[in-house]
């Protein structure tokens, strides 16, 4: 006789002693699934393996920065202090923090820091410090055109400041996803991006000021989720543009304080090529066109503040021809 209950507990069995099985292992590639799977939807959720990762598991190493160039190729947390003219490089198949405790970066050649490869690549400020990083205005590697560049991935957290200053083109450039977590950035780019990502640039929390850039943010999926942004840009503020990767560009803001005057002429503050979605946060916005989309535009919460006065829906003058979605 067929007994289904006997058969729910084998089965339940069989899947417990296989999930044993996969041990750690199985939890990395889920997490790392999740990373890889979200890298065509509207964000990344980079946070959720740089959380997962167990830094006090791998060694940590305390440096000192001289003027000679330092490699780094081995997996862990490197604390670095002092001052180096001869930028910092990552090329390592492990994951690699760089806790940045009163460090002044530069690279007379080049980048201040680059990110060759990394399984998991981590920029933070220790608690309380101050950072500056600095790049050439000419370099042999052109196609390394930010102070901080990454081929793949990068994540920025911390509680302490990281000014940036950018002679040669962008502040901070990642060839994939690029993702903010928390910390204090001052970034002046006058011929580029403040930040560029070519596929998803998120800012979950912190505090980004940008004084003077080209573009202030730009990558094809940009998300605020919350911190506090103020940025001043003589082309577009926050710009949703095609890529490589992307082809559909979309902005979406779900919370945080959003401040972006652009200059006069050919800019916006917002420009999204594809659509643009607000859910939440105060966005105040100033310049001679505000807000420019090419596919379809959401106002679904938070305050909208142009030019000084508060509106409930977005404007309809849109040089892209975008569509208003009622709510």
């Amino acid at each position: 006789m067929n007994n289904p209950t006997h058969k729910r507990i084998i089965i339940i069995a069989g899947i417990a002693i296989l999930l044993l099985g996969l041990g750690g292992g199985g939890y990395y590639w889920y997490t790392q699934s999740q990373v890889d799977t979200n890298s065509t939807g509207r964000s990344a959720d980079t946070t959720t393996e740089s959380e997962s990762t167990d830094w006090d598991a791998l060694p940590t190493t305390e440096m000192t920065l001289s003027d000679e160039p330092l490699a780094i190729t081995s997996a862990g947390t490197y604390i670095l202090s002092g001052s180096t003219n001869a930028g910092v490089t990552v090329n390592s198949n492990g994951n690699v923090r760089l806790l940045l405790n009163g460090t002044a970066i530069s690279n007379t050649d080049g980048t201040a820091i680059t990110i060759e490869k990394a399984n998991l690549a981590v920029i933070e400020t220790a608690s309380g410090s101050q950072n500056t990083l600095t790049d050439s205005a000419s370099r042999s590697d052109e196609d390394h055109d930010a102070v901080i560049y990454a081929t793949g991935d990068v994540t920025f957290a911390g509680s302490g400041t990281l000014t940036i200053d950018a002679q040669f083109k962008h502040g901070i450039m990642s060839t994939r996803n690029l993702t903010i977590d928390s910390g204090t950035y001052t970034i002046t780019s006058n011929i580029g991006n403040a930040i560029k990502a070519d596929l998803n640039l998120t800012v979950n929390d912190g505090t980004i000021t940008v004084p003077n850039s080209e573009e202030g943010m730009e990558a094809p999926l940009v998300t605020i989720n919350d911190g506090t942004i103020d940025i001043y840009a003589t082309d577009d503020g926050i710009n949703g543009s095609e890529s490589d990767l992307n082809s559909s560009p979309v902005i979406t803001i779900n919370g945080g304080t959003i401040t972006v005057k652009v200059a006069d002429g050919d800019t916006d503050a917002i420009d999204s090529n594809g659509d643009l979605i607000i859910n939440g946060g105060t966005i105040n916005l100033a310049g001679q066109s505000t807000i420019d989309f090419d596919g379809n535009g959401e106002l679904n919460g938070g305050t909208l503040i142009l030019n000084g006065q508060q509106v409930s829906a977005l404007p309809a003058q849109m040089m892209g021809g975008g569509h208003i979605s009622k709510h």
